[in-house]
């Protein structure tokens, strides 16, 4: 599925505006890692199909995702992310507001975020 993310926290500091000022577009899947489920947020021209031999990192990973909210036109979930601070990884809460949305709809809002970055400072 493709969507629009926006992260809720930040190194577990909940961001202002509900993360809109950084979303990430991508393809979402889930996958089991080591018995345990995650959401992966994948570029959209990645071909997931390759995922096993590529070098390639998913854009965000959500740990132990829950459905939280279910609406007309988006859903969030709650979990957890890895953080890496200093010399440690620290596992931070997090929330993805993801909008579903077409290939080609991401690809446009996702090239219009890029050329408006100035707004991302």
């Amino acid at each position: 599925m493709f969507v629009k993310v926006c992260l809720g926290y930040d190194g577990g500091v909940p961001t202002p505006g509900h993360g809109e000022q950084r979303p990430l577009f991508g393809q979402l899947y889930s996958d089991k890692v080591r018995h345990v489920d995650v959401l992966l947020l994948w570029p959209l021209d990645f071909a997931t199909n390759t995922r096993a031999s590529t070098t390639t990192k998913p854009l965000a990973t959500l740990w132990r995702p829950t459905l939280s909210t279910v609406m007309v036109n988006e859903m969030s979930f709650g979990g957890f992310e890895r953080v890496q601070l200093a010399s440690r990884r620290r596992w931070m809460i997090q929330r993805w507001r993801c909008e579903p949305m077409t290939y080609q709809d991401a690809k446009r809002r996702e090239a219009e975020c890029k050329a408006e970055k100035w707004r991302w400072a």
